[in-house]
């Protein structure tokens, strides 16, 4: 009887213990993501500006290709050989993280994109060094990405995991406001190599977060078989296209500055049309983890946001001016920052559990077989089939009409 009094009496005590470190994981792990953000919005936002510039510095084929077909080939090139390696390494990575544990696997991947940065930084030089830096970025994808995403998922109570990942939105927002603007800045007094180096410096303050990190040893088990027996669910195959879309709509996005500085002419304007976007849009997406997190669940907005995203990619292509491109970008930011924080809701929920682990890396592996198929298409289209932009962003809208797949629970 005493035992089990003393029992009774630390019980509260170990579970406040147990809550006050999981606030304070998620904490640090806020704390390392913003700088890790301001990082990417530093030099990634403008990376295929920067390999669209240097793509003039290679002969590629036989030659024949137009600047902007030459500048497509070196961006798809990059992308997929960068996700190969992703696809490659996903599960040596996640079994090394087993053994050596998530802060230790985050800390790796954030020196390789250190190392990844800093290589860019020789590109201008040396054009050929860009394959090494897309290896480095595929190597640091996995080691940073998989653990993240599991520990959000773990750190995040369910009941509350649509307002957690409304505040992470939000700092990615702010950092993404501010970063755009900053970085054509520094591209235009000082040039890129200056960019990456301060980007580098972000990366190095993000470190903290990681080091400060106090978590259980990972239990979870990966294999290829596993992922293979996964595919044959019906369900898990919903949620496979549905995360092609979501990379599908992401590598869109990621094209879209190059299409407005093409368009526009200036790197500085670039910047400043997509953080003044971000800044009319980041305001309602604070609103947004309450309403995710309500009793009343209905995927109506979510269905009706996805159809309005999908209708604004096309709408992109009639774009022509500074005014033009702020407003289309506005309503995608508002309306994507709903429709986006929705999907996430659904899939770190639905990777809540045992697998969680598990759950992300196979998810990583499904991405990487959407950017072959992404890739693939978009050269189609530039060299082949002449749609160029229009089939740019029918792949935009492609993606977000796929997403609307994610279901959250398991009765697919």
């Amino acid at each position: 009887m005493p035992n089990f009094k003393k029992l009774l009496y630390s019980l509260p005590q170990k579970i406040s213990k147990k809550l006050t470190l999981r606030r304070r994981n998620l904490k640090w792990l806020s704390f390392s993501l913003m700088f890790r953000q301001l990082a990417g919005q530093l030099s990634s936002f403008y990376l295929p500006l920067f390999l669209f510039k240097v793509s003039a510095n290679f002969e590629i084929g036989q030659g024949g290709f137009t600047p902007l077909q030459q500048g497509m080939i070196l961006l798809s090139m990059f992308y997929l050989f960068e996700r190969l390696v992703a696809a490659l390494f996903s599960l040596v990575e996640a079994n090394l993280t087993i053994k050596i544990g998530h802060e230790q696997a985050m800390l790796f991947g954030t020196l390789i994109y250190t190392l990844f940065l800093l290589t860019l930084s020789y590109v201008e030089s040396h054009p050929l060094i860009i394959f090494i830096g897309a290896f480095l970025s595929g190597i640091q994808m996995v080691f940073y990405w998989q653990s993240y995403n599991t520990l959000i998922t773990r750190l995040s109570f369910k009941n509350s995991m649509g307002k957690n990942l409304s505040v992470l939105r939000f700092i990615k927002n702010f950092i993404s406001m501010l970063g755009p603007a900053v970085g054509g800045l520094i591209i235009k007094f000082f040039g890129f190599n200056y960019l990456f180096y301060v980007s580098i410096g972000a990366l190095i303050i993000s470190l903290v977060g990681i080091i400060k990190l106090d978590l259980p040893p990972e239990k979870d088990e990966v294999s290829l078989q596993e992922y293979l027996s996964w595919l044959k669910e019906k369900r898990f195959n919903r949620l496979v296209l549905s995360q092609a879309g979501r990379y599908f709509n992401d590598m869109s996005l990621v094209l879209w500055p190059l299409y407005v500085f093409l368009l526009m002419g200036d790197v500085t304007k670039v910047g400043y049309i997509y953080s003044i976007s971000l800044f009319l849009a980041m305001i309602i997406n604070l609103f947004m983890g309450d309403i995710l997190d309500g009793k009343k669940k209905s995927k109506v907005p979510f269905f009706v946001s996805g159809g309005f995203l999908s209708s604004l990619w096309m709408v992109k292509a009639f774009v022509v001016n500074a005014w033009g491109i702020v407003l289309v970008d506005s309503f995608d930011k508002m309306v994507g920052n709903f429709h986006w924080l929705f999907h996430a809701n659904i899939v770190f929920k639905r990777g809540k559990g045992k697998q969680d682990f598990s759950y992300f890396v196979y998810r990583m592996t499904n991405r990487s077989i959407a950017a072959a198929v992404f890739w693939t298409l978009l050269l189609i289209f530039f060299l082949v089939v002449p749609l160029e932009w229009s089939g740019l962003f029918a792949l935009g809208s492609a993606g977000v009409l796929l997403s609307l797949l994610a279901k959250e629970g398991t009765d697919e």
